[in-house]
């Protein structure tokens, strides 16, 4: 009797075809793993520019509002003057108040 090849051939085009599939599948998640890394590099520099931005514009902000900036704006465009003292300062007597006080209950009880 002649042996046959047939199972052995068949069994070998099964292995070379399983072992071809896990290689493309390899490769596929290979290519899709270095992918998304790359993915996660650009919006690692993406996040790194949004925070320098962010803290570009807090000191622009700062700048903006400070003191000294304020105190030259309004004396240069708007023409404000600075006063060192107060025109008038009116004193007011605490205990006048707590007499009228009492009166006008007294008066509306």
């Amino acid at each position: 009797m002649k042996r046959s090849y047939k199972p052995e051939i068949f069994k070998g085009i099964i292995t070379v075809t399983t072992a071809v599939v896990f290689m493309l599948f390899y490769v596929v998640m290979k290519l899709r793993i270095d992918y998304m890394l790359k993915e996660i590099s650009q919006l690692n520099q993406f996040k790194i520019q949004l925070n320098n931005r962010q803290v570009n514009l807090l000191v622009e902000m700062q700048e903006l509002s400070s003191e000294q900036r304020i105190k030259s704006i309004a004396m240069e465009e708007l023409g404000l003057v600075r006063r060192a003292l107060p025109a008038e300062v009116i004193e007011i007597d605490t205990e006048f108040i707590r007499e009228i006080k009492e009166e006008l209950e007294s008066n509306y009880e």
